[in-house]
């Protein structure tokens, strides 16, 4: 994934996440009428087929398997 702060040039279209910071659309999700950078600010749960925000604080990272999950399973 190319992010707008290393390399500001390509013809994409840009828009402002929700922690203020400008990234591509096509490296974000739109969520409740905000952007989420994905892998920072978003991440895909495989097993629920969806992506969780982090700021819900209902994910975490399993170091054993290298993926993110949900908290209570």
């Amino acid at each position: 994934m190319i992010l707008y702060k290393n390399n500001s040039k390509l013809d994409q279209k840009v828009v402002t996440t929700i922690d203020g910071s400008l990234e591509y659309r096509r490296n974000c999700k739109f969520i409740k009428e905000k952007y989420y950078r994905m892998g920072d600010h978003v991440h895909f749960i495989e097993s629920e087929n969806l992506w969780y925000r982090v700021e819900l604080n209902k994910i975490k990272y399993n170091s054993l398997t290298k993926k993110w999950e949900l908290k209570n399973k």
